[in-house]
């Protein structure tokens, strides 16, 4: 596999940079030359690049001018860029500066009132293993002060990140802490900053032209909102919001949904709101299924007796019924309906006879309870009530749909609560809110 090395190409464009490097570091200034000071300092500016992680040769290019104290951006410009130049490391400013420097030139042609006094530059001065960084580059292009804030470096005379990183857990306990980038020769090549409490990681803060390190360490701690300096934040917050917008507008539109199908789908579920609400207070309702005695003529008289001392009250014929088979049998639902005309009722429910059930097995009835008959009441006072399960003649169980009605004669008076649990009926529980049927 070929390296980067042994590339003839590469080499020759490397070799190119590297003149390119050393011929502008003449013109390096690392000494104040600006006419402002740090409480007369009104415009900051700075620079980034956002690439795309699927495709690193696209990237986002931004320029931000912020006012100075109160950080407010008052120029800001972009430009979507295909690099053409390849990466390497200790060429950063090869590649990103024809990019940067047209932009530049434009603020200055265009909002030449919005010149800024200082430049922020997303990357490394002159902590460069060269001595000429990304920082120093754009400065000297444009003779303008510029600090380099690296958040990372290359080994640089003997200084490692690893080794500057652990001198830092050390020797940067708070917040506006800062040590000297000493080489092994004695160089001092920039400073490591804490900006903020928050931030435990340092940034580098280096010189870029026409400033000191004294002054460009000052000038950082003031514009520190964050871990970077506001400007560089600003800059790449707005570069990455960009990125994130082409991308957007570039991946493929789902098929739109058909006009009106929102809205159908909230009536759908507005209508399916209402029913529950409505099966919720609603009645029980149930069928006479088939009877044990299918024989029976079907104009066979239906006869209920319900408990009022010794009357009785003759319930209605299957040919007075107003509701058919298909309306309601097998029918599992709990469904909301007006109570039969003269429904016998026998402690709140209606119970049928052998009679009546064998005209069920042709014409099954509808027979209803009203909820609020026995809803107030205490479970046990309604199970006694009531007659109990379906094996007294009561109602079947919620949600336990269709029955057939046992076959029975008179009917004989509800047992207490002691006679239901003796014959093992129901087994009323107080910790459950629910009848639980009990099978001999």
């Amino acid at each position: 596999m070929q390296t980067q090395q042994d590339d003839p190409a590469l080499q020759a464009i490397l070799e190119r940079w590297k003149q390119e490097q050393l011929e502008m570091k003449e013109r390096l200034i690392t000494t104040d030359a600006f006419d402002w000071t740090p409480d007369t300092l009104q415009r900051v500016a700075g620079v980034d690049i956002s690439f795309d992680k699927t495709t690193p040769d696209k990237a986002i290019a931004c320029i931000v001018v912020l006012s100075y104290p109160d950080f407010e951006v008052i120029y800001e410009d972009y430009e979507e860029v295909v690099m053409t130049e390849p990466y390497v490391a200790g060429y950063l400013a090869c590649r990103e500066w024809p990019v940067l420097h047209p932009m530049m030139q434009r603020l200055l042609t265009n909002r030449p009132e919005l010149t800024p006094q200082l430049i922020f530059v997303d990357g490394n001065g002159f902590l460069h293993p060269r001595g000429f960084g990304h920082a120093c580059h754009l400065g000297v292009s444009l003779d303008l002060p510029t600090i380099g804030i690296g958040k990372n470096f290359l080994v640089v005379d003997g200084l490692t990140m690893d080794g500057v990183r652990q001198a830092g857990r050390e020797r940067l306990p708070n917040a506006g802490d800062a040590f000297p980038l000493v080489g092994t020769s004695g160089q001092t090549w920039g400073m490591a900053l804490r900006a903020t409490e928050g931030s435990v990681r340092p940034i580098f803060v280096s010189v870029g032209h026409r400033i000191s390190l004294e002054t460009a360490l000052a000038v950082s701690r003031l514009c520190c909102r964050t871990r970077v300096p506001e400007p560089i934040r600003q800059a790449d917050l707005r570069s990455r919001a960009k990125l994130r917008e082409r991308t957007e507008a570039e991946k493929p539109k789902k098929p739109g949904k058909k006009a009106g199908s929102q809205q159908a789908n909230k009536r759908n579920q507005q209508k399916q709101r209402t029913v529950q609400k409505r099966t919720q207070n609603s009645y029980w309702v149930w069928t006479a299924g088939q009877a044990a005695t299918a024989t029976a003529t079907a104009t066979a008289t239906a006869t209920a007796t319900r408990r009022t001392g010794s009357s009785a009250v003759q319930a209605p014929s299957a040919s007075t019924s107003p509701l058919s088979a298909l309306d309601l049998a097998g029918s599992p639902h709990r469904r909301e309906t007006q109570s039969l005309p003269g429904s016998p009722l026998v402690g709140g429910y209606a119970y049928l006879s052998s009679e009546t059930a064998s005209v069920a097995s042709e014409t099954p009835k509808i027979y209803t309870k009203p909820r609020p008959a026995t809803a107030q009441l205490p479970r046990h006072t309604r199970h006694a009530r009531t007659g109990g399960g379906t094996g007294s003649g009561g109602p079947p169980l919620r949600g336990t749909g269709p029955v057939s009605m046992p076959s029975r004669g008179p009917l004989t008076p509800a047992p207490t609560m002691a006679q239901a649990a003796a014959r093992h009926r129901y087994a009323p529980s107080p910790q459950s809110t629910r009848r639980t049927m009990m099978h001999p």
